[in-house]
């Protein structure tokens, strides 16, 4: 059992209504993400998005989004035709969407939800997926573009981090580029029971030896790639 359940079940005795507040509050993330791709159509951003927010606020937030990556992918001379990629966290298919409209023809995507999966395999008939979370494991494939947006903060816990940190860096090839997404706080902060603010030297740390592009903002976020040298 989930080591925060088993505080959270220790006796005295708790009356319903206060484990079931208790229980909201407990990340089980394969539960959070099939929870929430199962809520709604797999073409609407509103699930991955601000739930406060349209269809059409959220769509016009990730078009600039869509810009913005692809600016930032051109200036770090990433050239997807010619790029075995691998997305983690593929969610919706938005950055699938994006990267084979590139020209990429050897795409795989990744992602903690089988909910999720199963949609992007009838969507996207011409690509790989499948159901990993990049914390708990990795592929046996080498790629030379690793993608992984809106991700890094659900990874609580920093030996899942660092972990996840470990097969990506086992997974990309020498000369390849890692593209992330992150708050960039002064330390390690937990924001909710699902998300968590990391400083740049916690990349730093897992990536001793790479070099880093300057971060650039992204949404609410921060943009930058990390270049394995060969």
């Amino acid at each position: 059992m989930n080591a925060k359940l088993k505080e959270i079940f220790k006796l005295p005795f708790k009356p319903y209504w206060a484990l079931r507040k208790k229980l909201r509050t407990v990340y089980l993330p394969k539960k959070y993400w099939n929870d929430l791709h199962s809520s709604k159509d797999i073409d609407s951003l509103r699930r991955v998005g601000y739930k406060n927010r349209s269809e059409e606020e959220n769509r016009a937030m990730y078009e600039k989004a869509r810009q913005t990556f692809l600016g930032f992918c051109k200036e770090c001379g990433v050239d997807f035709s010619a790029s075995k990629v691998l997305e983690i966290g593929c969610g919706t298919g938005f950055y699938t969407d994006i990267i084979r409209s590139q020209g990429c023809r050897q795409y795989t995507g990744i992602d903690i939800s089988r909910v999720t999966i199963k949609q992007l395999r009838k969507k996207y008939r011409g690509c790989k997926f499948k159901t990993l979370d990049a914390a708990q494991g990795k592929l046996r494939e080498k790629f030379d573009v690793i993608v992984m947006i809106d991700v890094t903060q659900h990874i609580v816990g920093e030996k899942k981090f660092a972990s996840a940190m470990k097969n990506i860096d086992q997974m990309l090839t020498t000369g390849g580029v890692f593209i992330v997404t992150s708050w960039l706080s002064e330390q390690i902060i937990q924001n909710r029971y699902y998300e968590v603010k990391r400083p740049l030297s916690c990349y730093k740390q897992a990536f001793p030896k790479y070099n880093f592009s300057k971060p650039e903002p992204f949404r609410d976020k921060y943009i930058f790639s990390i270049f394995k040298q060969s």
